[in-house]
């Protein structure tokens, strides 16, 4: 099951058990089942100490904007994504495109080498390329 299919399996059953427990005024009860647990109607829901937030502390912090990519990696790492590109438009990766994208990613760092080994890989996973090597794929 995937982790997608398992929270939505999860979420169901809490709503399931929620209904069936008798959630909220007028809720019905199954018979034989566990009592109600009636928290107190203040609007939200008690927090346990351990999780409340410190006084004079920000509840939560902001996150930073994502900045586009600097114009010199796009640079860097034109050769390889039009190496990849061109795969995808015929949707076959060969021997030659696994020998270019080699030599092609041969100077770049490690976090480079990847970002352009993930775009195969994702495309491989996805259906739009075909493995067509004889060798390693890349």
């Amino acid at each position: 099951m995937s982790p997608r299919q398992l929270a939505l399996a999860a979420m169901l059953t809490g709503l399931v058990a929620g209904y069936l427990l008798g959630a909220g005024e007028g809720g019905t009860r199954v018979e034989g089942g566990p009592a109600r647990c009636d928290l107190p109607q203040t609007g939200h829901l008690p927090q346990s100490p351990s999780r409340a937030p410190a006084a004079g502390r920000p509840t939560a912090t902001p996150r930073p904007a994502l900045a586009p990519a600097p114009v010199e990696e796009s640079v860097r790492l034109q050769p390889g994504n039009d190496i990849i590109d061109r795969a995808l438009a015929s949707g076959r990766w060969t021997d030659e495109d696994a020998t270019a994208l080699d030599a092609a990613i041969e100077e770049l760092d490690g976090p480079d080498r990847a970002r352009l080994l993930m775009r195969v890989a994702a495309a491989t996973n996805a259906d739009r390329l075909q493995i067509e090597t004889t060798t390693y794929p890349y």
